[in-house]
This record gives structure tokens, sequence and C-alpha cells, in this order.
């Protein structure tokens, strides 16, 4: 009942998404010297490049098996729903106070976008946990209500104890899957292909709601 009625949801907001436009040309594209060929995330990388969402760390560095930092993951997020990243303003988190910092205006365009809530800590270089992932995601899409909406609605994960309409969307939505065994593992870190590999299945459903 819950997954019936979170798609019958989805559906009636999906439309209102606003459709990234990407080049899909693969040629040419510059391998990092530290994706090994084989590996499962390879492709998922390169096409991350293609597609704009990364250039890696610098000096043709993808940072392969790294953690990534909530703001890190702000920002692909930023970049792949192109929304022009505004300078200027007051801050809108308490940890967010040093306009230098090479975040600052990344996290202030979030929090316009309604991606992020204003207020308290955002905890900008901590790693970001699997559950996270799925909550800025899902709010990046602009279903934030709808996550809050279906907080009590439950899982399919037998972990999953907060954020649970977020997590429930994340999945439904083919973001998100679990480790096994009915786990989703919402307070793992996060490796830097997993949340690029996120964002190229998130990529590919905005697409196919064209």
């Amino acid at each position: 009942m819950r997954k019936g009625i979170s798609l019958v949801l989805l559906l009636s907001f999906l439309f209102m998404v606003a459709v990234p436009a990407y080049g899909n040309d693969m040629n040419g594209i510059q391998r990092f010297n530290d994706v090994p060929t084989g590996h499962w995330a390879d492709e998922t990388v390169h096409r991350a490049r293609q597609l704009g969402i990364t250039d890696g760390l610098g000096d043709n560095q993808f940072g392969l098996g790294m953690t990534i930092s909530r703001a890190e993951y702000v920002a692909l997020l930023v970049k792949l729903m192109q929304w022009p990243v505004n300078a200027g303003g007051s801050s809108s988190f308490d940890d967010n106070n040093d306009p230098n910092a090479w975040y600052y205006n990344t996290l202030e365009t979030a929090g316009q976008q309604g991606m992020l809530t204003a207020g308290g800590q955002f905890r900008p270089t901590d790693n970001i946990t699997r559950e996270e992932m799925a909550v800025l995601a899902v709010s990046a899409l602009g279903f934030r209500d709808l996550g809050n909406q279906l907080a009590s609605s439950g899982t399919a994960f037998g972990d999953v104890t907060q954020n649970q309409g977020y997590i429930a969307l994340a999945s439904d939505l083919g973001l998100m899957s679990g480790i096994g065994n009915g786990q989703f593992a919402p307070r793992q870190t996060a490796t830097r292909e997993q949340a690029v590999s996120m964002m190229v299945r998130l990529y590919d459903q905005l697409q196919n709601q064209i």
C-alpha cells in the first residue's frame, strides 16, 4: 500500500520537475587515471564526466573509493539540476558563514531552490550518509513536502527508522536500492562513485519524463 500511494502521489508531481538537457556523445571523453577499466563504476563515472556532472578532483583524478562530503554532494546536485549558482547574500546556516569557502554560494543556491531548509548547522565538511543522500536527492526534485507526508508510511527496509518517506521515494524512483537482506544501511557513509552513480540514475529518471 505504501509503495502504491507514494507512486500515485509522485506521478502528480513528476511533470513539474525541470529536466536538464545535456549532450549524449560519449566519444572523446578522457578517462580518469584512477578508475580502472572493468570497475563496477567505470562506465557510470565516465558518463557523469561526459554529462558535466563531475570532473573529478583535478589532475585527472576522480577520487575512486574516497568518501564525499555533504557540501560536495550538494554541489553535484546543483550542477545536475543546472541551477545558476548565485553569488552573495547572507548565510542561511550557522556554519556556512565564510563567503570565501568554495561551497558557500553553492549551499545558498540550494537553499534558494528549496532543496535545503535554512537555519542551524549544515555540516558541509561531514561525510554524507546514504540516508542523507536520499533526503537531498528527493528534495532537489522538489518532493520535500511529499517526503514529509510519507514519513510514517514505512519502507521496505527494516533498518530505516527516520526519513522513511524520503528513502521510500528514492527507492521507488530507482535512485537508490538496499544492500541486501532488507537492509538500507542509512548511516553508512557513501563513496564518490556511489554518489555519482546515483546522480546518473537521477539524470536518467529526469530524461525519461520528457
